[in-house]
């Protein structure tokens, strides 16, 4: 099941079943990878129910997450922020390989209004936004011994973070 879900409250504005190659094939935009047809998909669901809606922002996990899916999103005046695997096609090579010699460490590059970011902590991150930029802020983390720690942290991440526990929520619903 495929849905789209508010981020603060997990209520579920429209989904798409599942049914195997049935299910994209006759999806809008079929120049589009098949992931970014289902976002597309359920975002213009909400606009035919609210024609003049704009400035919604759409948060994906790095399976729908793409640029051509960012530049879709645009166009249709939403803004599009979401965790990105690094293999993905015309992601430019200092992202999908970068070079950190410590933790916690960023690398970021922008191109229009898209804006790509990679960061190291634990392990490497990497992030795809329109409406963020690549500036940090300061979070405190727990470690195993119940100490704290302060560290610097994209906003990119913290705010993909906050959003994503919407559609955790609407997933254990």
């Amino acid at each position: 099941m495929y849905v789209l879900s508010d981020s603060t409250d997990a209520y579920i504005y429209s989904f798409l079943p599942y049914y195997g190659s049935l299910t994209t094939e006759n999806l809008i935009r079929p120049e589009l990878p098949a992931s970014s047809r289902i976002v597309v998909h359920l975002y213009s669901t909400l606009l035919n129910k609210l024609p003049n809606a704009e400035g919604y922002h759409i948060f994906c996990d790095r399976y729908y997450s793409s640029i051509p899916l960012a530049n879709e999103m645009l166009k249709l005046k939403c803004h599009f922020t979401g965790t990105l695997n690094r293999n993905r096609k015309f992601i430019p090579k200092f992202i999908k390989k970068p070079i950190f010699k410590n933790i916690n460490k960023t690398v970021a590059c922008r191109s229009n209004n898209i804006m790509l970011l990679t960061w190291k902590d634990k392990n490497i991150v990497t992030a795809i936004s329109t409406a963020n930029d690549s500036t940090s802020c300061l979070v405190s983390r727990k470690k195993y011994d119940k100490s704290e720690t302060i560290l610097s942290k994209p906003n990119v991440i913290v705010d993909y973070t906050k959003n994503m526990r919407g559609v955790d929520r609407a997933d254990q619903l």
